[in-house]
């Protein structure tokens, strides 16, 4: 069996931050998921860091979470 790099498990938890924003969204409640956002762009660029073909995307990611803070 394979193992999952910890960039792996970031990349999930990523990604079930912005289903919950999603969600978040559709039911109107959208006053406190910024912060859902950019836990989502934090934890992607990490995840990002983690793979050779990823690794030119980081930096487009914490510029979204620096957009997405202000």
């Amino acid at each position: 069996m394979k193992k999952l790099k910890i960039h792996s498990y970031v990349l999930i938890i990523a990604g079930l931050l912005l289903l919950t924003y999603s969600i978040m969204v559709a039911t109107g409640s959208i006053e406190s998921g910024g912060i859902l956002l950019v836990g989502f762009f934090i934890l992607l660029a990490i995840g990002f860091s983690g793979y050779e073909n990823l690794k030119g995307y980081v930096f487009a990611a914490l510029i979204f979470a620096g957009v997405v803070l202000s």
